[in-house]
């Protein structure tokens, strides 16, 4: 896990929120030690489910879960393993996936986000899964429109925005549909020091830091409200070559 741990990284986080949305659940990856956390309660956000899968770092939650009064709660799970879970109780082993969606509500997909998933994403497989299954509204999209608002590898954001025209191998089908249902926000890059890695192996409370590739960078998006395939997602099965001309169509 990656955790954020300067105020100035959480800030310009929460101060790319629409506080008109702030009502929504969100749901945080990794809180670690609480600094953006804190940041959100400050800000007026009223739901905050805490994924994290580290016992170094549940009894800080659990103090702000406390604190709170339950608008912070601990689920003791890795979100960015939801296709594990999901893969897991399509063979009769549900309750993960139950815990990770609990009280989750269903919102109509033209009007707002139906929750936020904030924090450090930085496994690619989490947003591979997210652009699988937007095609089908399955999963997270059960709910409605989920609005990301995080920091990913640079790579990461380099093979959601590309378009066919760079070079390079980062522009693939996956860049097409994300591009069709996707709003990728301008990204800006914060430095790697801002972010405390935690070794998959240490023992409670003992924090490691170690090299972990290209600094991470700020991205927002989510689905789009309308567009090829939104009134009838189920029907969606173009060929790839469709899907390229409505990605990079230019605006009216």
């Amino acid at each position: 896990m990656m955790y954020i741990i300067n105020n100035a990284i959480a800030d310009r986080l929460v101060q790319s929120l629409d506080p008109g949305e702030h009502h929504v659940p969100h749901l945080e990856l990794g809180p670690g030690p609480g600094v953006l956390t804190r940041r959100l309660l400050s800000a007026g956000v009223r739901h905050i489910t805490c994924f994290e899968p580290a016992a170094a770092f549940r009894s800080s939650v659990l103090e702000l879960q406390e604190e709170t009064g339950g608008a912070v709660r601990l689920t003791p799970l890795n979100l960015l393993q939801l296709p594990k879970m999901w893969g897991a109780a399509t063979h009769g082993q549900e309750a993960r996936l139950q815990q990770a969606l609990d009280g989750l509500s269903w919102r109509p997909w033209h009007q707002g986000p139906c929750l936020r998933v904030v924090g450090v994403a930085h496994r690619s497989t989490f947003f591979r899964y997210l652009v699988r299954t937007v095609v089908e509204r399955e999963h997270l999209f059960q709910f409605g429109r989920p609005e990301l608002v995080v920091y990913v590898p640079s790579s990461e954001v380099e093979r959601l925005t590309s378009s066919p025209d760079m070079s390079g191998r980062a522009y693939r089908p996956y860049s097409i549909l994300s591009q069709i249902f996707f709003r990728p926000g301008a990204a800006a890059p914060g430095p790697g020091q801002t972010l405390l890695p935690l070794d998959d192996g240490a023992q409670a409370g003992v924090l490691h830091r170690h090299g972990h590739g290209a600094d991470p960078v700020h991205a927002q998006g989510g689905p789009r409200p309308a567009g090829l395939g939104a009134a009838q997602p189920r029907l969606l099965h173009p060929p790839l070559h469709r899907l390229e001309e409505e990605a990079y169509r230019p605006a009216a």
